[in-house]
C-alpha cells in the first residue's frame, strides 16, 4: 500500500479539485471522479499507514492544489490507535 504522501504524488498531475463545505447539518465532500478517487485512496492509505496516525491537507496550506477555490475546509484524517 502507498503512503499518503505517495498518493498525493500519484494524483498531483490529475484533475483533482475537492470542494468541502457545510450544508445544514452535513459536511459535503464534492468533486469529479478523479477527486473522489483521490480522497478514497488517501483515506485507505492512511488506514494502513503505520508511521504516523494523522495526515492533513487544506485549501490554505499543504496540499492546497487538491482543493477548489470555493472549498471552505481541509481534511484531517486521524487513525485511532488502540
Amino acid at each position: 500500500m502507498k503512503t499518503p504522501d505517495e498518493i498525493c504524488m500519484q494524483f498531483s498531475e490529475e484533475d483533482v479539485k475537492l470542494n468541502i463545505y457545510k450544508l445544514s447539518d452535513s459536511i459535503v465532500l464534492e468533486g469529479n471522479e478523479q477527486s473522489l478517487k483521490f480522497l478514497g485512496s488517501l483515506i485507505l492509505s492512511q488506514a494502513d499507514y503505520e508511521d504516523d496516525e494523522s495526515f492533513s491537507i487544506a485549501p490554505n496550506g499543504a496540499g492546497n492544489k487538491f482543493f477548489s477555490k470555493a472549498s471552505k475546509f481541509g481534511i484531517h484524517i486521524h487513525k485511532e490507535i488502540e
